[in-house]
């Protein structure tokens, strides 16, 4: 039952984030981004507003969750690593250094 709950947890969280995201483009754009169209890529200053609002956002409810005593942010701390180690091994080369230096570079 518990791994169900975290599993349903984590599909709730990825829909949050691709809603929230959808929610910042179309403030920022005037649309939602279906596809990456090469032809319209939004500029670099629209990218790094947009970015700086999913933070912003993010950043608030982990302080609302925080704040309502329901998590610590250790506790939070923890769960991300978990997450973040069990991604490593499931995709490594996600956290591999060389090619996210050979992608800066591109």
């Amino acid at each position: 039952m518990s791994h169900e709950m975290i599993e349903n947890a984590l599909e709730s969280l990825l829909e949050g984030f691709e809603e929230l995201q959808g929610e910042i483009e179309q403030e920022v754009l005037g649309h939602v981004i279906e596809e990456p169209d090469a032809a319209d890529p939004p500029s670099e200053e629209q990218l790094d507003r947009m970015d700086e609002m999913f933070f912003t956002k993010i950043q608030s409810s982990v302080a609302k969750l925080a704040e309502s005593g329901r998590c610590e942010a250790g506790d939070m701390l923890a769960m991300i690593s978990v997450l973040a180690e069990a991604l490593e091994e499931l995709a490594p080369e996600l956290f591999d250094e060389s090619e996210e230096e050979e992608l800066e570079a591109e």
